[in-house]
């Protein structure tokens, strides 16, 4: 397994390892340097739907979609694209203005009582260009911060709301 730092505090991408068959001590190694790192890239994986949700559940149990249509479902599908006629959806349309809301700053899952352990993300169909997900090191961020800042809003939490979120 080949391991490269992506930044000083935040993420690594992880080569030369096949999720669809991973061992005991690399799964180890993985959950030590994601516990480390915080984000993983695997690049060249191409695992399909059983394959993600076998390697997903060596972290924990998954959680379950709020909508209503995908909450059986093990893999939450996000995608600009019409389920019949496969052609992106109108700029305007109930799905992308959905989607729109996935573009701006957020963290997975922060809506809920108890919050996601993890997000695992795959890829099955790229655009050309643009796509970019990124990441921001709250750690670093903490640690980044004076004493005194520190001590006046460790006491303090944030509340997201969902339902405002996407109005």
């Amino acid at each position: 397994m080949k391991v490269r730092e992506i930044d000083a505090t935040l993420g690594a991408i992880v080569e030369e390892v096949d999720l669809r068959q991973i061992s005991a001590d690399d799964f180890a190694r993985i959950y030590a340097l994601w516990l480390e790192r915080a984000v993983l890239v695997f690049p060249g994986q191409h695992l399909d739907d059983q394959q993600q949700i076998h390697f997903s559940k060596r972290l924990g149990r998954l959680e379950r979609s709020i909508s209503q249509r995908a909450r059986q479902a093990e893999i939450s599908a996000l995608s600009n694209q019409d389920r019949v006629t496969g052609e992106a959806v109108a700029a305007d349309s109930s799905l992308a203005l959905f989607l729109k809301g996935n573009t701006y700053w957020h963290t997975d899952s922060s809506f809920k009582v108890v919050g996601a352990k993890a997000s695992l993300l795959g890829a099955r169909q790229l655009p050309g260009q643009g796509g970019e997900t990124e990441f921001a090191d709250m750690r670093a961020a903490w640690e980044a911060l004076d004493q005194a800042t520190q001590q006046m809003i460790e006491s303090m939490y944030a509340v997201h709301s969902y339902r405002y979120s996407r109005s």
